[in-house]
């Protein structure tokens, strides 16, 4: 049984967008496969369509035949989803789209993903993943400065949006579950493909120019920081932040890499921060960095990885295809799974992307053979409780405390807040956020709270500074504290000062 195990979903995607409906096969959902009868992928797209399909039931019906189509409907009487990503308006067309199946089943969750969306000036374009990854702006981040743009080898415009459609299908369920209605979610690439671009995506606003590609750096308005450095035997990612600065100069003087009056020379835990600010620096960062780079050629990427697990310094060797699947980490969780691509040809595909405390997430062997609907087990269409008013956001009424910091889990946070969550980031100043000391920043000056990246990714928030290791702010877990609009915080350089943010919920 899965978290999703009492829900029935109808897949009608092609290769491009068959992650959004195995993202809820995963999670236990029974996901149904229409496919037209004696269906079979081409053999170059084979790889591709087992492992998108894993799990799901696949059944036969020609939608153009009225016998066939007589089945469908009454499928979709059964199911609480329904997932396609036909040209905009191609199934309305045919008499199958929300509005048509709607009236079926006023419960039911269509998620429609188009190049561009349903409507507007590029809803009909002729797209190509060439295409999309130009016009959502990923082009523009991507390759060396002085040669043409370049977008991802592997096309991946589809699967950003494709994941998107997951989210989307199970925030409208959500509120179908408060409402007793069902939703339309209207998945655009392009726009999926935009939010790739972290802080490029709104710096125009904030800086008056856009950040265009410059390899492998990374932009922050006030400097650009390089991120990949030779090894041995290929390349790793580091930032050269506080964090990884203190240990290293350390090993920098021990190996003779730099002199050892280095190490008494620089305030190296807020280097990053000083250079970010404009600060006066005793070594320059291009003399910095320069000593990093002498220091990392001499050490292979399995060295560095050891050595930063070790240490907390973070190494993140650049791995190539044979490295992942041999990577120590991924075996010991067990993530990968024997994948059966077609009859005697077993290969390993990506398993669990969560672990969850109960209710694992399940993962078929193969793609179920292809059968009629008879063979479908027979379900009565599962009615919402309903009853909760229209006219609220979807998440409304739910509260969660955002302790995460940096990318990931604040743009996690920022889902659930902008569908109508309280969520409440819980921060400390000791150290702070490293989005708020990274550019762009409000009219060019540094600050904590003039931070363009961090700002995007918490909208819609509310914000308080706690230091839990005081008797104070321990009080505050739980309490009415969080409701306040600041809190005093103990400051690295040891003196009080407050940030003074504003708890009300920031505009979206």
């Amino acid at each position: 049984m899965g978290m999703l195990s009492p829900y029935r979903v109808i897949d009608l995607t092609d290769s491009r967008a068959a992650l959004g409906p195995l993202m809820l096969a995963n999670l236990g959902a029974e996901v149904i496969r229409v496919e037209p009868p004696g269906f079979a992928p081409p053999e170059e797209e084979a790889l591709q369509y087992a492992v998108s399909n894993r799990g799901k039931r696949r059944i036969a019906l020609d939608l153009e035949a009225p016998s066939d189509r007589e089945r469908f409907v009454e499928l979709v009487k059964t199911a609480d989803f329904l997932f396609e990503n036909a040209a905009p308006g191609a199934m309305a067309a045919r008499g199958l789209g929300w509005e048509q199946l709607r009236a079926l089943n006023p419960a039911l969750v269509y998620v429609a993903t188009t190049p561009f969306g349903q409507d507007g000036p590029y809803a009909h374009y002729r797209t190509t993943d060439l295409v999309l990854a130009a016009m959502g702006g990923m082009m523009a981040l991507n390759g060396d400065p002085d040669r043409p743009p370049v977008r991802v080898t592997v096309p991946q415009c589809w699967h950003h949006a494709a994941a998107e459609s997951a989210v989307g299908a199970l925030v409208a369920h959500h509120l179908r579950e408060r409402t007793g209605v069902g939703r339309f979610v209207d998945v655009s690439v392009q726009a999926a493909v935009f939010w790739t671009g972290l802080q490029a995506m709104i710096a125009h606003a904030i800086q008056g120019k856009d950040f265009e590609r410059a390899g492998t750096a990374l932009q922050l308005g006030t400097i650009t920081l390089p991120m990949v450095y030779r090894a041995k035997d290929g390349e790793v990612v580091v930032l050269g932040n506080g964090a990884t600065l203190v240990p290293m100069m350390k090993w920098l003087v021990r190996d003779g890499i730099v002199p050892e009056e280095w190490l008494e020379g620089e305030e190296w835990a807020r280097y990053d921060v000083k250079v970010l600010a404009g600060e006066p620096l005793r070594y320059s960062y291009e003399e910095v960095l320069g000593a990093l780079q002498r220091w990392i050629e001499t050490r292979t990427k399995r060295e560095l990885l050891e050595l930063g697990l070790e240490t907390g310094v973070t190494f993140a060797p650049v791995t190539t295809v044979p490295e992942i699947l041999d990577f120590i980490h991924l075996k010991a969780r067990e993530y990968w799974r024997d994948l059966e691509v077609r009859p005697g040809v077993v290969v390993k595909a990506p398993g669990p992307w969560v672990r969850a405390q109960c209710d694992p997430l399940v993962f078929g062997e193969r793609v179920e053979e292809q059968t009629g609907p008879e063979a479908l087990p027979a379900r009565e269409p599962r009615k919402p409780a309903g009853g909760d008013p229209e006219g609220t956001l979807p998440l409304a009424g739910l509260k969660v405390a955002d302790f995460s910091w940096i990318g990931v889990g604040p743009i996690t946070g920022k889902y659930l807040a902008d569908h109508g969550a309280d969520v409440i980031r819980i921060e400390t100043s000791n150290p702070p956020d490293r989005l708020r000391v990274g550019g762009p920043f409000k009219d060019g000056v540094f600050g904590p709270n003039r931070s363009q990246f961090f700002g995007a990714f918490n909208t819609s928030k509310r914000s308080i500074a706690v230091n839990l290791k005081t008797e104070e702010g321990g009080r505050s877990r739980g309490s009415s504290s969080l409701g306040r609009t600041w809190c005093w915080s103990r400051l690295r350089r040891g003196r009080w000062t407050s940030w003074g943010w504003d708890t009300r919920r920031r505009r979206r």
